[in-house]
């Protein structure tokens, strides 16, 4: 009973993403989303590209999710200190998924961002 009422809260809030997202349309949605909050698109593209390659079904080897990759819960988890995590959203969702790291990066999560950046380029490429 406890599994499968856990299965169904896990299903809820990590649901897939909405099917058919291009790249393209990832790129577009990223461009919007830092026109939103006044934040320079490209280094946003550069590190969704790294994390996911713009996939927004990504799942990487530690659970985190969606097009930046992000890890949805403690420890470590970002996702929770954004205002959509902290409202219980999912980073399946790509719109969220995307406009949240622009909003992080408007926040003062530009340093952090780099960070992930060099760390993601450095693991891409084997060091």
């Amino acid at each position: 009973m406890v599994i499968a009422l856990a299965a169904i809260l896990f299903a809820a809030v990590f649901a897939p993403p909405a099917p058919g997202w291009s790249a393209a349309e990832v790129e577009r949605e990223i461009v919007a989303a830092a026109h939103s909050y006044d934040v320079p698109a490209a280094p946003l593209i550069a590190l969704a590209r790294c994390e996911s390659r713009l996939d927004p079904s990504a799942v990487g080897r530690l659970g985190e999710l969606g097009v930046f990759q992000w890890l949805p819960t403690p420890p470590g988890g970002l996702w929770e200190y954004t205002p959509a995590g902290r409202a219980g959203l999912s980073p399946r969702d790509v719109t969220l998924d995307i406009t949240m790291a622009a909003w992080s990066n408007a926040h003062g999560g530009d340093a952090l961002m780099a960070e992930h950046w060099v760390t993601c380029w450095r693991t891409a490429r084997g060091g």
